[in-house]
């Protein structure tokens, strides 16, 4: 007798998901690839290898982090849409990458933020400080927006429509103070001129800042961590003087390619939060860089809240692609 359509269907469905669920009980049995869209050194870099560090830990496979910077984080990012769905290459990549670089890349990018990946969770997040030059006579925001009212200051702008360059953007409106950015190919270029002088303050990564503030060259102002920085208890967070402000921080988060198995998503993603978890993980991370650990569906609901956050500033500050 012929089995029916709707019987056959459901068999094939069963078989599908036992396959699946198998592949996820033996992965990995191979080395996995891990593309960090960025160069060798960035902060994306360093938890990159400390993610991979952790899993192939745990897993008793090696993970190989492999490099594909440029095109702010486009490039790696694409390479990691067009893999193959079965976990052996995963991204982990910046929010800025999904949420900004999309929509200020010229022509756009060669994959949907939303529709070409497979969440799988959270990461880290780096936090920023305001900072300025250390000569100047600023001590606090209120003396910053009362001397920007009355005189041009510069701030370092390490390329436009960049997080920096957003956040900055969106503090000087809340707090009612002009400034005028000096445009870099990156904060590491411009830093030099802000130490000189030539620039006055910056919005930029603890990573950045933290050596200058410790030197004494720059003057913290804010931070825009959930909480003070332990080491500048004195310092404000940026919701304590501009709640409103919508200033925000990044995330980094670890993905894969459309169409990863649920089971396997799962997996991963449960494996990828029992080391974050570890007080080892956390004490591995760079200064100034919280763990933050999610769901694969708090990771997907973040990118579509970015993307139609930073989609609506970037129309309201009239920035258009490069």
């Amino acid at each position: 007798m012929q089995l029916p359509w709707r019987h056959f269907w459901i068999s094939l469905a069963l078989v599908a998901a036992t396959v699946s669920s198998v592949a996820a009980d033996n992965f990995p049995n191979k080395p996995v690839r891990l593309i960090v869209p960025y160069a060798s050194g960035n902060v994306t870099d360093i938890v990159g290898r400390e993610v991979a560090r952790a899993l192939a830990q745990r897993w008793g496979q090696s993970i190989v982090v492999v490099n594909m910077a440029g095109a702010g984080g486009a490039i790696g990012v694409a390479a990691g849409a067009r893999a193959a769905p079965d976990g052996y290459s995963l991204t982990l990549v910046a929010m800025s990458a999904l949420a900004i670089t999309p929509r200020m890349t010229r022509g756009g990018v060669p994959y949907d933020p939303i529709r070409d990946f497979s969440p799988i969770g959270m990461v880290a997040t780096p936090y920023a400080f305001l900072a300025v030059n250390s000569k100047a006579p600023i001590h606090n925001v209120q003396e910053l927006a009362t001397v920007a009212r009355k005189e041009t200051l510069f701030y370092l702008n390490p390329g436009i429509g960049t997080l920096s360059h957003l956040n900055m953007e969106l503090l000087s409106r809340a707090l009612n103070f002009p400034t005028e950015g000096v445009v870099y190919k990156g904060s590491a270029e411009g830093i030099t001129d802000l130490l000189a002088g030539r620039l006055q303050l910056t919005i930029d990564p603890v990573s950045v800042t933290l050596p200058h503030l410790q030197s004494g060259a720059l003057r913290p102002l804010a931070y825009t961590g959930p909480s003070r920085h332990p080491s500048y208890p004195n310092v404000p967070t940026v919701k304590e003087i501009a709640p409103q402000s919508g200033v925000s921080p990044v995330w980094l988060g670890l993905v894969g390619p459309k169409g990863m198995p649920a089971s396997l998503v799962e997996k991963i993603s449960k494996d990828l939060q029992a080391v974050l978890a570890t007080k080892e993980f956390a004490a591995r991370m760079p200064a100034g860089l919280d763990v933050s650990a999610t769901t694969p569906d708090e990771l997907a609901d973040q990118i579509r809240r970015d993307n139609d956050r930073f989609g609506r500033l970037l129309t309201e500050l009239n920035i258009n692609p490069s």
